[in-house]
């Protein structure tokens, strides 16, 4: 949910114990040599797989460990107002940690995923 109507990812596969998304930007046709090509960013792609649990024997719910791997990754959107709106729209505004603030020559908002992890999404200024 939050990866597909928050950051607008495609969910390209699930099964029983995963849930597999992806960004691949816009695609776009090049008006000079008529090749495809992929703009709005890199594309990325998740897979969530479900933790082991005994909740269903009344034991207790396996918690996330986050472990040593990333911390945060970044994704590129054209407007924070639009996010923003999309995210009052939705009733997420609590998943805002970090509020608009400029940093490395771009805008940054942060984000929380449902798991703790943090997502920044970046707007970059216009050269």
């Amino acid at each position: 949910d939050f990866y597909s109507n928050i950051l607008g990812m495609e969910q390209v596969a699930v099964g029983e114990d995963m849930v597999c998304v992806r960004y691949t930007g816009n695609v776009v046709e090049d008006e000079v040599d008529g090749k495809k090509r992929s703009v709005g960013g890199v594309s990325i792609t998740l897979v969530f797989t479900t933790l082991p649990t005994t909740a269903d024997e009344g034991g207790e719910k396996v918690e996330l460990d986050h472990g040593t791997f990333f911390d945060h990754f970044a994704v590129d959107t054209s407007s924070l107002d639009v996010a923003k709106g999309i995210l009052k729209e939705t009733g997420k505004e609590d998943c805002v940690f970090m509020e608009p603030t400029e940093m490395f020559g771009a805008t940054l908002m942060g984000l929380m995923d449902p798991n703790g992890y943090k997502v920044y999404l970046v707007e970059r200024k216009e050269m």
